[in-house]
């Protein structure tokens, strides 16, 4: 197979502006994604808000009872607080995002295409399988936030709270804001933040397997957004000239997560840590070895 020749300066600072053209889309489709999901998990806490409310409305006065008495309702009553919060729109709201990740696809294709690499379809299978473990992952947080609130409520109901009280405590976790910051609503921010943190995992799995496919292992270049939220980790990796990894170095690499939450420990996967909209692209020798002789043009991507 025949060498090709050097990529001239003028090449190069085009598939650079076409790598950020890519990177500026990805944002852009993330924003949507994540505004389009807040909204429908903001109603479905509205929701679960209401239909707890009625089935309280509904209580006797918690206070004048005796202690097997409470029990006894929140046995007779369990089942319907279950349902009011697992049919609260979570689940449609977790199936409408799922299904729009694969418009991430065409991020990876613009990507390759830039660098003069035809782009290898992901297989129907493939991406199936890349959405479905997420339904699972963001039923696990939605099975969380409702055993939080169930257990909330029976805590009130089995100590004699009344349902003045009652009704504001709930409220405030299903679609208040917490103490330690602005986090509204429980769904919305156990969901809310997984969903930001995986929209570039995502793409992160679907880069890696065209990187794969094209053979890439040593070329990782390091892209994204510099601005006043970067954290530190990757603030020093944008700052590089040609912030050029190999897969033995990112693996190496410590983003400052490994002990407090591990989930996002896997620098190639995970970049900085929750809600990085950093990416790694895989970029051919022929790329990584213009860029690291053109120290300008690295920096700008």
């Amino acid at each position: 197979m025949p060498t090709r020749r050097s990529l001239t300066r003028a090449e190069l600072k085009e598939i650079v502006r076409a790598l950020e053209a890519a990177q500026a889309r990805a944002e852009e489709i993330a924003d949507g994604l994540e505004d389009a999901f807040q909204k429908a998990l903001v109603r479905a806490q509205g929701r679960a808000a209401e239909r707890i409310a009625t089935i309280l409305q509904e209580a006797p006065d918690f206070k004048a009872l005796a202690q097997k008495e409470r029990i006894r309702w929140w046995i007779d009553h369990q089942r319907a607080v279950e349902e009011a919060l697992s049919t609260s729109g979570y689940s449609n709201a977790v199936t409408g995002y799922v299904n729009s990740l694969p418009k991430f696809v065409e991020i990876v294709e613009a990507t390759m295409s830039a660098q003069g690499e035809s782009f290898i379809a992901f297989p129907k299978a493939t991406l199936d399988f890349l959405k479905a473990r997420q339904v699972t992952q963001f039923r696990a947080l939605g099975a969380k936030a409702n055993t939080a609130l169930s257990d909330l409520l029976y805590s009130q109901v089995f100590g004699g709270a009344s349902k003045n009280a009652m009704l504001p405590a709930l409220k405030s976790q299903i679609t208040g804001t917490y103490p330690w910051g602005e986090r509204q609503g429980l769904y919305e921010w156990h969901a809310g933040t997984y969903a930001r943190t995986n929209h570039f995992k995502f793409v992160a799995e679907l880069d890696a397997a065209q990187a794969e496919a094209h053979g890439i292992t040593e070329n990782f270049l390091y892209v994204g957004q510099v601005d006043e939220k970067n954290r530190p980790f990757c603030r020093r990796l944008l700052a590089k000239a040609a912030p050029i990894y190999s897969r033995k170095e990112i693996a190496e690499m410590d983003n400052g997560f490994r002990v407090t939450h591990p989930e996002v420990s896997d620098v190639f996967t995970s970049r900085g840590g929750f809600n990085c909209r950093h990416r790694w692209l895989g970029v051919t020798a022929r790329v990584a070895t213009a860029l690291r002789a053109l120290p300008e043009a690295a920096a700008a991507a």
